[in-house]
This record gives structure tokens, sequence and C-alpha cells, in this order.
């Protein structure tokens, strides 16, 4: 049975993966050029 100490065990590993994740995407560049190609495709949907 999963418990509510589970679930927000998961979520903070989750939290902690996407902060690493983030970091190493920005040393290589490829964070902004994801940025971009998002804004521009909001940019046309709107």
């Amino acid at each position: 049975m999963i418990t509510t100490c589970k679930v927000t065990e998961i979520f903070c590993i989750i939290d902690e993966f996407s902060k690493k994740l983030h970091a190493e995407l920005e040393k290589t560049c490829i964070c902004a050029f994801l940025t971009r190609t998002v804004a521009s495709a909001g940019s046309v949907n709107a």
C-alpha cells in the first residue's frame, strides 16, 4: 500500500532530479534552445 509519506518521497526525488537536470541542460545550452522553441511555438498558436 502506498502511504502519503511514500508519495511525498517520490515527489521530492522528482524535484531533485528536475533541479539537477535543469542545471546540466543549462551547461550544454540545450535549455536555452528549448526555451526559444517553446516560446516561438506559443506565439504561433496565439
